[in-house]
This record gives structure tokens, C-alpha cells and sequence, in this order.
């Protein structure tokens, strides 16, 4: 069965636009990971909405049933509600959700005109080693029950993480009895890494449907594309295909670059404001 996925809208003071993006989050997040980007692209542009999606198995959105694949994450989005009877021109998604992002952009849509790919390579890749099977087995090995957040958090960092993804890890504890458990299903989202990892969308940015303008956005200090996966992402460049590398910035390319970030969205968004 498709989840019902939750999703916050923000919005410009009390503007209530019908025109919006969705966006969509990495691995153990959820879509108010990007609040501060969304608020800075609805200053920029007032008459547009952001929903921040909490994928299935993420967030406040429930799992649904297997299997949990980039194909069956993108079908969920097509139920997402848009406020104000509006419609999605867009489609933002980061690490796993630039996956989910780009098959939810690839089939037809009378409205949706642009998928903005961040720091997501296409292609299939060797998921045993990556950062999100990394974490995976972290967790793993972690008690089901601690005391209080801080006490997860140092069991993070002794394990290895940095105070900062373990204190964004600890967002997925739930309060229940005397002491927080980990609130995601680790086994499902194993299963939607392994789909990810295996999911091939080269062809979709090299060729997108028509109407559908894809733009790869590539943290330049970022591991996500190697030097191969750079060099076909710059040979896919067209009228349809855009790609911008941003120097400097890691994976986490709205928080090491917000402004730039920012920038690009809303210069493509101003290029169709007849959306």
C-alpha cells in the first residue's frame, strides 16, 4: 500500500501561492532538514510555496509495505496534497531523495517542469561501503533504548561520527516509557538503500522527457561523484540538461551553500514564471 506522505508547506508571510516545489531529503532525515532553504527561497520568491516531504519510512511518514524502492518512494510522492488547490512545478531532492526525485520527474506531468538533482549521482554504485550502509550498521550496533538523547549522541560519537550527524541522528528518537528508542525501521531502509544503490537514471538526465528541464547540482568537495561520474555529468549539458558544480561545498550542499543553492533554484524558476 502507498503511504500517505507528510509534508510541511511553507510558505512567504501570508501569501498563498499556488505554485510549488517539493523537496525531498537524504537518508535517515526528514523534509524540515531543508527549512532554512525553503524560507530563503520563498523570500526570494514570494509567490512560491516549498512542501518539505517526509519520505516513506521517514519522519512523521508512515512505512507503508514493501517493497521499498526508489520506483515505489517516487509513486508516493504523486499522492502528495498541494495546498491551496495548487500544483508541483518542481521537484528538489538531496543524496537518496535525488533519486527519488528524478523517477517521481521522469514520467509525464502536465506541470512539473523542473528536477534539481543535489549532490545525487545518477548511476548504480557499490552501496557496501557508502556513508548511509555506514551508518546503517552503526545503528545497528547501538542499544534499542537510552535514557535520554544525549546519552545516544555520546554512544554515536564514541562509535566513531561526528558530534554534528550524531545530534542529526537523535532527531530520530522517540520518547516511549522512561527513555527514547530509535524510531526508524532500519530493515526497510536498508532494503530502499539497496535500491538506491542499484537504480540506474543516467538516462533520464541525459535525455529528460520533454518539458522536464534537469539540473545536477554537485558539491565540488563532495565524494558523491567520482571523476567518471563528473566527467558524464558535464558530457550530459544541453537545452534540457544543466549542471552546476559548486565549488567548495560538501554533500551538505544547502547548509555549506545556501546562497548559491538559493540562486540557482530561483534563476530556473524565473526562466518559466508562466508555470
Amino acid at each position: 500500500m502507498t503511504p500517505t506522505l507528510k509534508a510541511r508547506a511553507v510558505v512567504y508571510e501570508d501569501r498563498t501561492p499556488t505554485r510549488f516545489i517539493a523537496v525531498t531529503h537524504g537518508v535517515f532525515g526528514r523534509g524540515t532538514n531543508w527549512l532554512t532553504f525553503a524560507r530563503a527561497l520563498v523570500r526570494r520568491l514570494p509567490d512560491l510555496g516549498v512542501l518539505l516531504v517526509d519520505l516513506r519510512l521517514h519522519g512523521e511518514s508512515p512505512g507503508g509495505s514493501g517493497p521499498h524502492t526508489i520506483a515505489a518512494a517516487a509513486l508516493d510522492l504523486a499522492s502528495l496534497e498541494v495546498p491551496h488547490g495548487g500544483h508541483l512545478v518542481g521537484v528538489l531532492g538531496h543524496s537518496l531523495g535525488g533519486k527519488i526525485a528524478l523517477a517521481f520527474a521522469e514520467p509525464s506531468h502536465p506541470t512539473l517542469r523542473h528536477a534539481w538533482i543535489v549532490d545525487s549521482m545518477p548511476g548504480p554504485s557499490a552501496g557496501e561501503d557508502g556513508e548511509g550502509q555506514r551508518v546503517l550498521r552503526l545503528l545497528r550496533s547501538l542499544p534499542e533504548e537510552f535514557p535520554d538523547r544525549r546519552t545516544f549522541v555520546s554512544a554515536v560519537i564514541d562509535a566513531g561520527e561526528t558530534e554534528a550527524v550524531a545530534t542529526w541522528l537523535s532527531m530520530n528518537l522517540r520518547a516511549e516509557g522512561d527513555g527514547y528508542r530509535w524510531g526508524l525501521d532500519l530493515d526497510g531502509i536498508e532494503e530502499l538503500l539497496r535500491s538506491f544503490h542499484a537504480t540506474d537514471l543516467w538516462p533520464t538526465v541525459e535525455g529528460p522527457r520533454e518539458g522536464l528541464t534537469v539540473h545536477l547540482i554537485v558539491g565540488g568537495a563532495s565524494a558523491a561523484f567520482d571523476e567518471p561520474a563528473r566527467k558524464r555529468a558535464l558530457a550530459a549539458k544541453g537545452p534540457n540538461t544543466r549542471v552546476t558544480i559548486v565549488e567548495g561545498a560538501g554533500h551538505w550542499v544547502h547548509v555549506d551553500a545556501l546562497d548559491t543553492l538559493v540562486n540557482v533554484v530561483a534563476s530556473d524558476l524565473r526562466g518559466t514564471d508562466a508555470d
